[in-house]
């Protein structure tokens, strides 16, 4: 009998453990476990079953259209992007360089 893909991410941390379950398919199910001495806590938030791509889209539409949608500081999006590089780094990779450091 084969396993089953375990798609899942674990974070542990001085106070509690954090589970993300079914990191590649959420829309079809998911769930967020948080594990401290308080005990467990289990999120999960479904839609209609979109995809993060349509998510992306719908918020990337409102603004446009709209003006509505989710606004992000320069400073959000710059500490995202260290937060990527850092990633890189944790896995053994180099960033990948900004456009402006390719020409």
């Amino acid at each position: 009998v084969s396993q089953a893909f375990d798609w899942s991410l674990t974070a542990r941390g001085a106070r509690g453990t954090l589970r993300l379950l079914n990191l590649g398919f959420p829309f079809a199910w998911h769930a967020i476990d948080l594990d401290s001495p308080a005990g467990r806590r289990r999120e999960q938030l479904y839609g209609a079953g979109e995809t993060t791509f349509e998510h992306q889209l719908g918020a990337f539409a409102a603004a446009v259209l709209g003006g509505r949608g989710q606004n992000f500081t320069d400073s959000a999006g710059v500490s995202t992007m260290e937060l990527v590089d850092e990633i890189y780094r944790a896995a053994g990779s180099s960033p990948i360089p900004s456009q402006s450091a390719l020409a």
